[in-house]
């Protein structure tokens, strides 16, 4: 039987040699998505399982908010375009306050994108509202950055949408603010609401447990034989 078992374990490792790697999988954590709505579930600070751990969104000046969706350029897909993402207070992220919307994982994930709604340009196509993103925790180091409206995402009727894509931010914590300074649109004043994030994971590879129940059986069978020969 030991001998037959060698072929199996040929296999799984052939197998594992070819699909070891395997193109990351994305995980959207959708706060246009009513059920995120429903599973956090806090004024200030709440929790969602997110792509293998815990999520947990919290707020400074004000409670979490969500309200309906409006315009209509919201991308559903990939957004559930059920609500208008995250504000505080309000359906927005306000500057010139001390409103703060943090996400912080249980373990660094690589950020791939950050997805913003109500981020408009000026009609006039002078100026457009910023977003701030800090971050920390993960091999990417602290850091921040403003990100900038899409010229085209004006308030006549638009939903203010932009997907914003990271160079593989590896990160345990996200912070997003309205800096106060540069007020992009006709109100004089940056705002914004917090959409999505996406994360890349890697799924685990198909060959993995045929491998590990070969190498099992294998341990086990030595053991047998050690036993055998003492007795």
């Amino acid at each position: 039987m030991f001998k037959k078992l060698i072929p199996l374990v040929g296999a799984s490792v052939v197998a594992i040699s070819m699909f070891g790697t395997i193109a990351h999988a994305t995980t959207l954590l959708d706060f246009t998505s009513a059920a995120v709505r429903d599973a956090v579930q806090a004024p200030t600070s709440g929790q969602v399982a997110f792509a293998g751990t815990i999520a947990t969104i919290s707020a400074t000046g004000g409670a979490l908010t969500w309200t309906g969706q409006d315009g209509n350029t919201c991308a559903s897909p990939p957004l559930a375009c059920q609500l208008d993402g995250i504000g505080i207070t309000d359906d927005e992220i306000s500057g010139g306050t001390n409103e703060t919307v943090t996400v912080s994982f249980g373990e660094a994930r690589v950020v791939e994108s950050i997805y913003f709604l109500d981020l408009f340009a000026a009609t006039n196509q002078q100026t457009r509202e910023q977003a701030q993103v800090s971050w920390g925790g993960g091999s990417s180091g602290i850091g921040s950055m403003l990100i900038d409206a899409n010229w085209a995402e004006t308030p006549n009727g638009a939903s203010g949408y932009l997907m914003f894509a990271l160079n593989n931010l590896n990160v345990a914590w996200l912070e997003f603010l309205a800096p106060t300074h540069n007020p992009g649109d006709e109100l004089g004043v940056n705002d914004f609401s917090l959409a999505a994030i996406s994360v890349s994971t890697v799924p685990l590879p198909a060959a993995l447990p045929l491998y590990g129940s070969a190498l099992a059986v294998l341990g086990f069978l030595g053991w047998r034989r050690k036993q055998k020969a003492t007795t």
